[in-house]
């Protein structure tokens, strides 16, 4: 008895600490992007600390990477970066959002200060490895970080509406968000147990790197982006397929759903 006690109590304290949360998402006329970016702000910034209980968004702020990331540099150095958290999202700055419901094409400009820290495995046998340092070989096991100042990234993807129970959705077309991406500020790199031959160079390939770093960018910057648009994909799946558009706009739009 107890226990199903219980189970009720922590049921009814997760329905009303999500309705909670829909209830108090600033509302926004669909022509008003100004007011939807504003909104947009609020969510992530909100939703980063506590999540969507009601529409499977945890907390992201700080975020743990479930999956490795393999990372080639340039085909010098392999880096395989695991176990890692993401620091930094729930502070992202969104520039612009704007939605256009006739055309049923939504766009979005976010800047973010991120950090990333994990464990992350090296080795490399490159001939360059030897001209440019006169090691044999660069190999490292241990903890790293990686920061990022000023990522600016910009989102397009297509949605439509959708009409069901009586409500109206957002429903995103396709699998895939198109975005691109630029760094305005730069990218410092950290590591430990970095070792160039047998000699601990960790202070010296870091420096490297840090020298380069839109050079290592351009190799990684891939890789690494298609990890965090995962994270983006499921976020605008769960919130605007499963949230009616009455906890974010003003306007009832029947009229716009698809038949």
């Amino acid at each position: 008895m107890y226990v199903k006690k219980s189970l009720v109590v922590l049921c009814t304290v997760l329905v009303f600490s999500s309705a909670a949360f829909v209830d108090n998402i600033p509302k926004c006329s669909i022509k008003d992007s100004d007011c939807q970016r504003q909104s947009l702000q609020y969510v992530i910034r909100e939703a980063s600390k506590t999540g969507i209980p009601e529409v499977q968004i945890a907390p992201f702020d700080p975020l743990e990477l479930q999956q490795g990331i393999d990372i080639p540099i340039q085909d010098i150095v392999q880096l395989h970066f695991s176990d890692g958290v993401v620091k930094g999202l729930g502070k992202c700055l969104v520039n612009d959002f704007v939605t256009k419901i006739e055309q049923g094409l939504a766009s979005l400009d976010i800047t973010c200060n991120i950090t990333v820290k994990g464990h992350y495995k090296a080795n490399s046998s490159s001939p360059v490895i030897k001209s440019l340092l006169g090691g044999e070989s660069v190999h490292g096991d241990g903890r790293a970080k990686v920061k990022i100042e000023k990522l600016n990234l910009k989102f397009d993807f297509n949605f439509y509406v959708e009409k069901r129970d009586g409500e109206t959705y957002f429903k995103r077309k396709g699998e895939k968000v198109n975005y691109k991406y630029d760094v305005l500020g730069q990218v410092q790199f950290a590591a430990d147990h970095l070792y160039l031959g047998e000699r601990d160079a960790s202070e010296l390939l870091t420096n490297m790197l840090n020298q380069n770093w839109r050079l290592v960018m351009q190799s990684v910057g891939n890789n690494i982006m298609k990890g965090a648009m995962g994270t983006v994909e499921k976020f605008l799946r769960n919130f605007y397929d499963n949230i009616p558009t009455k906890f974010y706009i003003t306007e009832d739009l029947s009229q716009y759903a698809s038949n």
